[in-house]
C-alpha cells in the first residue's frame, strides 16, 4: 500500500515526484501536508495534491494546463479556493504532523489505488507524475466532487481533453522517432514521409516544391511558415483568417519579398533530407510526429505541422504580423490545439494502365478518331518509360479541328489513365484572359499587389506537378498569354511574379482551338449552300474522313485564323504534335450513340428495374439525327438526341402507366419509319 498509519511509502514513486511530493526522511509527503495545512483544512483532500504539483516548477500541470495559457499557477489555485467557497480560510486547522492514513479523506485513499492500477497498467516500476495526474482527474470524475467541473470550465472541456491526451502520452514507453531514413548508399538520408499522412505527405511535397521554386539551397523557418500560410484551408491559415487577418495580403506578402530575389533560379536539386531541412525545421517536423503518435497513434498531417510550428516557433509568426494586428500566440496555439482542423478529402490511390490498355480504353471513350490518338502516344510510351527530356515538357501538343470532336475530352481521357486520376487535368478555360489586365489571374502578381498568389497555372502547377495541362480554346487569349507560354512550352517552366519558378517539365501541355471550323464549313463543305439532306450530309462527311489532304488544309486554315489572333509562327516550333481531329461521318455517330444508348439502358435498369430494347430503326434514326447536328455541334449532340427522342418520351409513357397504377418491367423504343414510338410490354 502507498499509505499506511506509519506514513507515505514514498519509494514507490519516482525520484521526480518523490521531491515534489517531499523525500525528507520522516517527513515523507509533507509538501502534500503543508497545502493542507497552508489552505486552513483539517484534513487532507483530493486537491491539495494537485496543488502540490502546481506548487512544483516543470510539472505537466504547472506548464501544459497553467502556464501554456499564459495563466499564473497562484491564481490557478486561489480561483479553485474560490469555487469550493473557500477563499477566505480562517485560523489553520490542526493537521497531523505526519501525512499518513488517518490524515487523508476517503477521496484520497481511492486516489492512491487508482494510481497503482495505472502505474501496473504501463508497466511502470515506480509512479511517475504523469500517472498521480491521471489519478487524481480520474478519481474527481469518478466521485462528485466539484473538482472536474472546475478543472473543465478552466480549460474547456476539448482543452481538459487535449490535456489528459498529453499526459497519457507520458505514460507510454519513450520510443524514439528517427525523421530520417535508413541511406542504402551511406549518403544523404532523406526524411521518411511514412511518418506522414496523405495530407502531411501533401504538405511536404508543397514545401519542397516552394522552398525549389524559390532558388532555396537549405529549408529554413520562414520557407515553412511560407508553405503553411500559402494553404487557404491550413489549420493555421483558417486560425489566422478567423481573427480577421487577411492571410495572404498581410503575411504571405511579407515573406514572399524575404524569399524571393531578382535573378533566381529554380533549385530543382532541392530534397527533403537531413542536411536541406535545418535544425528549427526538423524540430517543427518531427514534434508534429510527436503529436500525432501520441494523441491519435496515427501518422501526422498538416494540422499537426501547424500545431507544432506555433509551438516550437511561435516568434517567427510575430515577425510577420502587421503592426496593427493584435493576435494573442498563447490564445492562437490552444485554437489549433483543440479546434477540430478542416476535413481533408481521402486520398484516392492512382490507377496504373499498361500502354495497350491506355490506348485501348481511350480509343473507346473517343471514338472515331485513332490517328490523333495514336499521334499522341509516342509521347506516352516515352513518358511511362522514364526517358525525360532535359528541360523540356513531357509533351506539347495543339488539337485542331471542329467543335465536339474530342479534343478536349482526349485531354480529360490522357489525365485518367497517363497519370491516373481524372482529376489530374489543370483545366484553363483561355476564354478568361482576353484582357492584358487577366494575366494577374493567369500567372499571379508581384506582392502586394491585386492578383498576389492567383495565378491559376502558377498555383495548379505548384499543386500537381504531374498532370495535364490544358489550355481550352487558345485562340480566345490575349496575346501577352501567348508570349508567357513560349517559356513554358520550351522549357516547361513558368515564373510567378511573387517570385517562384513553377515547374511543369513532368506535364503533358495540350493546346485546343477550333480555329478552322469556319473554313471547314463553309470552304470546305460549304454547309451554308447545302440543305443539309442526310443522305448528301452523309457523303461529304465520309468523303472528308477518307480525304488525305483535308488535315493540311484544315491546319493550313487554322494557323491563319491563329496568326490573326496573336498566335505566333514561334510557337508552332515548340510543339511536340499537331494534332487534327477529323470530323464526324455516320458510321461513327451510330458507334457513338450506342455507347450512350448502352449507359442510358444500364442507369434504367439500376434506378428502375426496366429493361429497355432500342430496335434498329430507332438507332439508325438517331445517328443520322446525330450526323446532321454534329456539323456543328459534334459529338455534343448524341446526348440531346437520346434526350429527345428517348428518354423524354420513355419517361412520359412510364408517368402515364403509373397513373393508372400498371408496374412497367420491360419497354421498347422503335421507328416507324416516321417517328420514335415508345412501347410498354
Amino acid at each position: 500500500m502507498l499509505l499506511t498509519e506509519q506514513g507515505l511509502n514514498i519509494a514507490a514513486f519516482d525520484r521526480r515526484l518523490a521531491r515534489m511530493l517531499g523525500d525528507k526522511k520522516g517527513e515523507e509527503g509533507d509538501k502534500v501536508l503543508a497545502q493542507a495545512l497552508i489552505h486552513g483544512d483539517g484534513a487532507v483532500h483530493l486537491r491539495h495534491w494537485l496543488y502540490c504539483l502546481v506548487a512544483s516548477p516543470g510539472s505537466i500541470v504547472r506548464v501544459h494546463l497553467i502556464e501554456k495559457r499564459g495563466n499564473d499557477p497562484d491564481q490557478f489555485i486561489e480561483n479553485i479556493e474560490l469555487a469550493f467557497g473557500l477563499d477566505k480560510p480562517g485560523e489553520p486547522a490542526p493537521v497531523s504532523d505526519r501525512l499518513h492514513r488517518g490524515a487523508v479523506d476517503a477521496e484520497v485513499s481511492a486516489m492512491l489505488e487508482k494510481v497503482q492500477n495505472i502505474a501496473r497498467k504501463y508497466d511502470q516500476k515506480t509512479i511517475t507524475e504523469a500517472a498521480l495526474t491521471l489519478a487524481i482527474y480520474e478519481q474527481a470524475s469518478s466521485s462528485d466532487s466539484r473538482l472536474a467541473g472546475i478543472l473543465e470550465a478552466y480549460a474547456t472541456e476539448k482543452g481538459l481533453q487535449h490535456f489528459l491526451k498529453y499526459v497519457q502520452t507520458k505514460l507510454r514507453p519513450d520510443r524514439v522517432i528517427d525523421l530520417f531514413a535508413a541511406s542504402t548508399d551511406g549518403g544523404t538520408r532523406k526524411l521518411d514521409t511514412s511518418l506522414y499522412s496523405p495530407s502531411g505527405r501533401k504538405f511536404l511535397a508543397r514545401l519542397r516544391e516552394d522552398a525549389a521554386s524559390l532558388g532555396a539551397k537549405r529549408i529554413f523557418t520562414p520557407h515553412l511558415l511560407y508553405s503553411l500560410l500559402g494553404q487557404d484551408r491550413g489549420h493555421l491559415a483558417g486560425a489566422l483568417a478567423m481573427r480577421g487577418l487577411d492571410v495572404k495580403r498581410d503575411l504571405h506578402t511579407s515573406l514572399a519579398r524575404h524569399l524571393s530575389w531578382a535573378g533566381g533560379r529554380r533549385n530543382d536539386a532541392l530534397e527533403l533530407d537531413e542536411h536541406s531541412l535545418l535544425g528549427p525545421v526538423q524540430r517543427v517536423l518531427l514534434r508534429a510526429v510527436e503529436i500525432s503518435r501520441y494523441e491519435t497513434e496515427q501518422p501526422a498531417g498538416e494540422p499537426e505541422i501547424s500545431r507544432a510550428f506555433l509551438q516550437a516557433c511561435p516568434e517567427a509568426l510575430q515577425d510577420v504580423l502587421p503592426a496593427n494586428a493584435h493576435v494573442d500566440i498563447t490564445a492562437l496555439r490552444d485554437y489549433l490545439d483543440t479546434t477540430e482542423p478542416p476535413e481533408v478529402e481521402p486520398e484516392k490511390p492512382l490507377q496504373t494502365f499498361s500502354i495497350t490498355e491506355i490506348e485501348g480504353r481511350i480509343n473507346d471513350r473517343i471514338r472515331g478518331q485513332h490517328d490523333s490518338v495514336g499521334s499522341v502516344m509516342p509521347w506516352i510510351k516515352r513518358l511511362r518509360f522514364g526517358l525525360s527530356r532535359e528541360g523540356r515538357p513531357a509533351g506539347v501538343f495543339l488539337f485542331l479541328g471542329p467543335t465536339g470532336t474530342g479534343k478536349t475530352q482526349l485531354a480529360k481521357e490522357l489525365a485518367r489513365y497517363v497519370f491516373g486520376d481524372e482529376n489530374l487535368l489543370l483545366y484553363l478555360e483561355m476564354g478568361q484572359f482576353q484582357t492584358k489586365e487577366s494575366m494577374s489571374g493567369f500567372v499571379g502578381a508581384p506582392p502586394g499587389y491585386v492578383g498576389y498568389g492567383d495565378g491559376k497555372l502558377t498555383n495548379g502547377l505548384r499543386d500537381m506537378p504531374e498532370c495535364v495541362v490544358l489550355f481550352d480554346e487558345i485562340e480566345k487569349a490575349h496575346v501577352e498569354v501567348f508570349d508567357s507560354l513560349l517559356r513554358f512550352a520550351d522549357e516547361g517552366l513558368i515564373s510567378d511574379p511573387a517570385g517562384p519558378i513553377r515547374d511543369g517539365r513532368r506535364c503533358l501541355i495540350v493546346m485546343t482551338t477550333n480555329a478552322g471550323q469556319r473554313w471547314l464549313q463553309q470552304e470546305y463543305f460549304k454547309i451554308d449552300t447545302l440543305d443539309e439532306e442526310p443522305e448528301r450530309l452523309a457523303e461529304l462527311l465520309g468523303a472528308a474522313r477518307r480525304d488525305a489532304k483535308l488535315s493540311e488544309l484544315f491546319l493550313d486554315a487554322a494557323r491563319s485564323r491563329l496568326q490573326e489572333k496573336g498566335f505566333r509562327p514561334e510557337f508552332i516550333g515548340r510543339l511536340d504534335e499537331l494534332v487534327t481531329f477529323l470530323p464526324l461521318d455516320l458510321p461513327i455517330c451510330r458507334e457513338i450513340v450506342d455507347y450512350q444508348l448502352a449507359m442510358e439502358v444500364a442507369r434504367l435498369r439500376e434506378a428502375k428495374g426496366i429493361e429497355l430494347e432500342i430496335d434498329e430503326g430507332a438507332r439508325v434514326f438517331m445517328a443520322r439525327e446525330s450526323m446532321v447536328r454534329s456539323v456543328r455541334e459534334g459529338a455534343r449532340c448524341v446526348p440531346r438526341v437520346i434526350n429527345q427522342y428517348v428518354i423524354n418520351l420513355l419517361i412520359d409513357k412510364l408517368l402515364e402507366e403509373e397513373e393508372k397504377g400498371v408496374a412497367t418491367h420491360r419497354a421498347v423504343i422503335r421507328f416507324d419509319g416516321n417517328e420514335i414510338i415508345v412501347e410498354k410490354l
